[in-house]
Order: structure tokens, then C-alpha cells, then sequence
């Protein structure tokens, strides 16, 4: 029975995510985004002695929402967290590691740089290099963002790689019923 649950769920979703998607084409079609402010979202990266790899997503900015004290508010301000209007074929430039380098926005709003290194020294000790970002072909709330590159040292043989910290916490995020219940029931502030 569990398998007939997960199918149904697996066909659900990839049938949403196909109607979004062609929503979304007929959006950018339409221009949609065009003069619209976007907002650049960035991820941490990391780097070898070879490449720097680094990226994010170009969305289109909104102000943010007040969740305030009623369940209608908080809903909304959930369902905000999904809804994201992602921008393609925004200019990104980077600068740094000795150069300036450019990526383009995906359909889905994604830009990576792949950075060659050469054979660039790693730093003795671990340390965050940085990198400035920019977005030069639409107006955006930040035009220029700061991203954290990850520089291992060579002083350790080993490292390990968490995205854990001291506790750990289900969230729920990518769960929209276990989300709902989360803000709404469990921690409503």
C-alpha cells in the first residue's frame, strides 16, 4: 500500500512541477520580468588548488511579509517560501581569483561559475575566500553580493564536511503539510 501512496505522490508532484513550468515559459514569453527589480540569492562555494565552484539563483525580489498574528497571515507568508518567480537569462559577472568571469541564468533562475584554479596554492590553514557578485542587466535590490568560497588548508590531511552544527532540526521546509502544521500549530511565532 505505501507504494501505491508514493507513486500517486511522485506523479502528483512531477505533474505540478510540469504545469509550473509551463506557466513559467509563458510568463517569460510574455516578459514578464521585464524592468522587474530581481533579487540574487548566493551560495557558499568551494575551491581546489584546479577550480572555484560557486553559484546561486536570480528571483524576482518581493518585500518581505510580515507572518503577523492570524492564520490566514501566516499562511500566506508560508506559502510565499514556495512561490518563488524565478529570472532567467539575468547577466551575472564575478569578480575575483584574478579575473572577472560571467554566468548566465538557467530557466529555473540557477547560475554556477566553475573557476579555473591552474594550480592556484591552497592556504595553510582552512580559510573563506571571497568573491563579488553582480547583477548588471536588471535593476535588483543588491547589485553587488559578497559569496563565501571555501579554501581548504593543506596543514590537515583530513576534513569533514557537515551541513550539521550542533543540533540538529527537522524542519520540514520541502514538506508543504509537515511546514504547515510547523508554523501554524508548533511555533506560530
Amino acid at each position: 500500500m505505501q507504494t501505491g501512496r508514493s507513486r500517486f505522490f511522485d506523479l502528483f508532484h512531477r505533474s505540478l512541477a510540469d504545469v509550473e513550468a509551463g506557466i513559467d515559459r509563458i510568463r517569460y514569453r510574455a516578459g514578464r520580468h521585464d524592468g522587474k527589480m530581481v533579487q540574487m540569492l548566493t551560495y557558499a562555494g568551494y575551491r581546489n588548488a584546479e577550480e572555484a565552484r560557486f553559484g546561486g539563483r536570480i528571483v524576482e525580489y518581493r518585500t518581505p511579509l510580515d507572518a503577523g498574528e492570524s492564520t490566514l497571515s501566516k499562511l500566506r507568508a508560508m506559502l510565499a517560501i514556495y512561490e518563488s518567480d524565478e529570472v532567467p537569462g539575468v547577466r551575472i559577472v564575478a569578480e575575483g581569483y584574478g579575473g572577472r568571469h560571467e554566468a548566465v541564468s538557467d530557466d529555473e533562475g540557477y547560475f554556477e561559475f566553475r573557476v579555473p584554479l591552474n594550480g592556484r596554492d591552497l592556504p595553510e590553514k582552512t580559510r573563506w575566500d571571497e568573491v563579488t557578485l553582480s547583477v548588471e542587466s536588471h535593476e535588483a535590490k543588491r547589485t553587488r553580493v559578497t559569496a563565501p568560497v571555501l579554501a581548504p588548508g593543506t596543514s590537515r590531511r583530513i576534513g569533514v564536511i557537515s551541513d550539521i552544527d550542533d543540533t540538529v532540526v527537522e524542519t520540514g521546509a520541502t514538506n508543504f503539510l509537515k511546514n504547515w502544521r510547523r508554523v501554524l500549530a508548533q511555533r506560530p511565532a
